[in-house]
């Protein structure tokens, strides 16, 4: 097998390959037999009919199936012999088998050669949190809230729940969004922004309460960040909460013994919830300093090739939901952006790797394995250890979760990193 690149664009590689013309003679002539002895065609016994008459009819049919069979085949060993990946899926261009050799012609997208910035340049934030009685004490308090009783109240106070109808204008217009009725609000939940809730203290029914406020910088909505805002509140209900006792009975009903076991499995439930948003975001904060300080593009195709790739998982698991409706009506689009960041990751993380000759371990697999089975009862956690030692495509996924593991504790270890430290509360609201 002869190859040869050629460029063809900044990221776009053209490969050629030659081969034998006498191997592929070969299998023709191996398929015309074994089609001359299956087809049944008028007038010739089965399995009798003439070689000429097969290759009349099926000839250019077989020399095409062969060829691309051959192409398949082929291929792999031709990019590993010139040593280089495709960044997405290749396109067979031409393909001729009527001369010397057969030869086909593959045009494919490269991924960009980039050096990488240092690593102890780089400038992130570390998030740290931990769970105090303080954190125990407001979710419980949410717990009681969710078994409250309402009575109607004259006049609102903290934690009343209040019904209400609101006009939102911006230099007098009203805005998309920025009206509606019978909302049902918690006063000192935070749920709307900065100074609305606070403004709706001690009034009363029927009340038209005016509020001038402004929408913070980082508002989701970005035509509104930044801007005034005026809101006419019109005060439909107020109710005043009863809240259950905090007592043992109150932790039979959720299936606890006594406080002391309820507050222990809250705390648990709690500390896990708090350890894996702060370990996603620290991640994310890794990764996102790692693509702001190395600026490359990607080829588009192999962002094409992996945003359908998400698209395809999201259906999938919008369908496991009985979403399945919803699910087909996703663009592409959508996912483009998360798409390209992902590839750019992976090929950060993969230089960091290289450069710092990081490696797992076949030991470190089995332990994080072992860790995973944990959660399961014994019988269970031994068919999941049985299911990925069964599959090395499995495992080489567990290679891949550890090393970026890997990659993420080097960037902690020697940026100049800010520790910044959240509440429960924060952390679960996705607070920066």
């Amino acid at each position: 097998m002869k190859t040869k690149i050629e460029k063809n664009g900044d990221l776009n590689r053209k490969m050629m390959v030659n081969l034998p013309i006498d191997d592929f003679n070969s299998r023709i002539e191996k398929a015309l037999d074994k089609v001359s002895k299956t087809i049944k065609m008028d007038g010739f016994r089965s399995g009798k009919v003439p070689k000429s008459v097969v290759e009349d009819k099926f000839g250019v049919s077989v020399r095409q199936e062969e060829a691309n069979k051959i192409v398949n085949e082929t291929l792999y060993k031709a990019f590993m012999q010139e040593k280089i990946s495709p960044a997405a899926t290749p396109v067979l261009k031409t393909i001729d088998y009527e001369g010397a050799e057969l030869t086909y012609e593959i045009h494919f997208d490269i991924f960009p050669e980039f050096k990488l910035k240092k690593i102890s340049s780089l400038k992130l934030e570390k998030i740290i949190s931990t769970i105090d009685e303080k954190d125990i004490e407001v979710a419980l308090l949410r717990l009681q809230e969710s078994m409250a009783k309402y009575e109607e109240a004259s006049v609102s106070k903290d934690r009343s729940r209040l019904t209400i109808d609101f006009v939102g204008t911006i230099k007098g217009k009203e805005f998309d969004g920025g009206s509606t009725k019978n909302q049902i609000l918690t006063l000192g939940t935070n749920s709307m922004i900065e100074g609305f809730e606070k403004g709706l203290l001690n009034a009363k029914k029927d009340d038209k309460v005016t509020l001038k406020l402004k929408f913070p910088s980082d508002y989701h909505a970005k035509d509104l960040s930044g801007k005034k805002v005026e809101f006419v509140v019109t005060i439909n209900k107020i109710e005043e909460a009863t809240l259950p006792e905090l007592n043992d009975d109150f932790a039979k009903q959720y299936s606890e013994e006594n406080m002391d076991a309820l507050k222990k499995n809250m705390r648990n439930h709690m500390e896990k919830e708090s350890s894996d948003r702060v370990n996603y975001r620290n991640k994310d904060n890794a990764f996102m300093a790692l693509l702001e300080a190395n600026k490359f593009d990607v080829p588009q195709s192999s962002i094409d090739e992996e945003a359908e790739t998400l698209l395809k998982d999201t259906q999938a698991r919008m369908k496991q939901q009985k979403m399945e409706a919803q699910g087909e009506n996703l663009d592409k689009k959508l996912f483009v952006e998360e798409a390209e960041k992902r590839i750019k990751f992976g090929l950060l993380a993969a230089k960091v790797v290289e450069e710092n000759d990081l490696k797992i371990e076949t030991a470190q697999i089995n332990q994080h394995i072992e860790e995973l089975s944990k959660d399961y009862p014994e019988a269970q956690a031994k068919q999941m250890i049985d299911w990925y030692h069964q599959d090395k495509g499995r495992l080489e996924g567990i290679r891949s979760l550890l090393l970026e593991k890997e990659v993420e504790s080097l960037i902690f270890e020697k940026a100049k990193v800010k520790e910044i430290t959240q509440t429960f509360e924060e952390v679960a609201n996705g607070n920066q």
